[in-house]
């Protein structure tokens, strides 16, 4: 190894960049880098934990650079972001020499909660409740059987929907429950199925496109 670099953003996003002598064997340096990455692992917080920390190897030089765009409006930016993660990507990532395939644009899919501060003051509740509440009623879990261990002729499995798939499973998570008055997500917050960030807005023309920056 000759140094190191590391940058932190305001958005909870941290990159750390080691660099190694010319001549080194990436496959044993990326190696040795994710066991000391792992070593390390029990330092950091629950929450940079439950996020993932991500190894790759690459050159600090971009070798190619792709638009993805369609000319048919209804696929728009996320579409195509999605149709790239799935179709795309993984293609270019196993060709012999591609370090890292990085996209930007639209970003893939994602569940976007946008709480109300107003409402959330009137009923004391903190981001931390909500968070708790997610966690707690979006699980993929098995809930066991009946019948086990028993006098019982047939033994049933129980099974549930499982993890939550549309803003109106997310709307009607619940928050509080007293005195039979039932208070869900949808009632201080407004959710829906969005990208995940809006930070980057790629265009090619008068078309939505993702940029794929290959290293």
């Amino acid at each position: 190894m000759t140094y190191i670099t590391s940058t932190a953003s305001d958005n909870g996003q941290a990159s750390i960049t080691i660099y190694f002598e010319q001549g080194t064997d990436p496959d044993l340096a990326a190696v040795n880098v994710q066991n000391l990455v792992s070593q390390s692992s029990a330092l950091l917080p629950q929450e940079v934990i439950q996020t993932g920390v991500t190894v790759r190897k690459s050159q600090n030089s971009t070798l190619l650079m792709l638009f993805l765009y369609s000319d048919n409006p209804e696929y728009n930016g996320r579409f195509i972001q999605n149709y790239a993660n799935i179709n795309v990507i993984p293609q270019i990532q196993r060709i012999s020499g591609v370090g890292e395939a990085t996209v930007y644009g639209a970003q893939t899919y994602s569940m976007r909660i946008w709480l109300k501060p107003d409402v959330m003051a009137s009923y004391g509740i903190d981001p931390t409740e909500i968070t708790a509440a997610l966690t707690d009623q979006n699980i993929d879990a098995a809930p066991g059987e009946l019948g086990d261990n028993s006098n019982q002729t047939f033994q049933y499995t129980l099974k549930y929907a499982g993890r939550l798939d549309s803003p109106e499973e997310f709307s009607n998570i619940i928050i509080r429950s007293q005195n039979g008055q039932i208070l869900r997500l949808r009632d201080i917050a407004e959710v829906e199925l969005r990208s995940l960030n809006y930070s980057v807005l790629s265009r090619l023309g008068n078309n939505e496109a993702v940029v794929v920056s290959i290293s």
